[in-house]
């Protein structure tokens, strides 16, 4: 299911009133949506993605969760590519929970804006297998929540976890080629196109992520970190 228009102009809505997960899906790709509104008692409010299902170009935002992952819930072998989740609500991996996940997380961006007191990132249980590669994981100054943490129980001994921009520091060791700092959005510019994660001219983000060929920038050049950047790039 693929946007004409992108996911600046082509939103799918949940139910905020009546609560019920916006998406689900375990197989196929879902490309150039905004996902808002989704409401649940329990996990996933915005999408459950599992199995083989590829989630690209999409912003998920505004969505609730009331015990875990109110952006999305990640399992199985499923994918994130250029996406752009931000200032969901959940007590619990606020943005994006990684349940046994052996998929992959690309070129993506992961921040709460405002006064949030949720975490962005878990990951949870056996996600050993994970590749996350060229992603922008960060905490606004306002915010007093937690950037990216793991369970107890989870093995990420697997984990490969590099060429990203992470602020404050990723909270486990299995890590490299980790940059903190400030990232150079134009940050939260209000305009046509609603909030602005382009990234500005100079900033540390540009053609910093990983050199392989697979990962190039459309315009050929190497890899922008964050939502813009690979051949995925918007």
């Amino acid at each position: 299911l693929i946007s004409s228009e992108g996911a600046y102009k082509t939103t799918i809505l949940g139910d905020s009133i009546n609560p019920h997960t916006a998406i689900r899906m375990n197989t196929g790709i879902l490309d150039g949506f905004t996902i808002s509104d989704g409401f649940t008692m329990g996990r996933a409010a915005g999408i459950e993605l599992e199995g083989s299902g590829i989630v690209r170009r999409c912003i998920i935002t505004e969505n609730n969760a009331l015990l875990m992952g109110g952006g999305l819930v990640m399992k199985g072998k499923s994918e994130l590519w250029n996406s752009v989740v931000f200032t969901n609500y959940s007590d619990r991996g606020a943005n994006i929970v990684i349940r046994n996940t052996g998929g992959k997380i690309i070129n993506c961006v992961f921040t709460n804006l405002y006064l949030a007191f949720f975490s962005n990132m878990i990951m949870d249980l056996d996600s050993s297998e994970l590749i996350m590669l060229n992603n922008i994981i960060f905490q606004s100054s306002d915010s007093a929540g937690t950037n990216l943490v793991y369970s107890a129980q989870n093995d990420t001994s697997g984990v490969i976890f590099d060429y990203s921009f992470v602020n404050p520091a990723p909270e486990f060791g299995n890590s490299s080629g980790i940059e903190t700092g400030e990232s150079g959005f134009i940050f939260y510019a209000e305009g046509s196109e609603g909030l602005n994660f382009k990234l500005e001219l100079g900033s540390p983000c540009i053609n910093a992520g990983h050199p392989g060929a697979e990962h190039l920038n459309r315009d050929g050049t190497r890899n922008t970190i964050g939502s813009t950047g690979g051949p995925w790039g918007w």
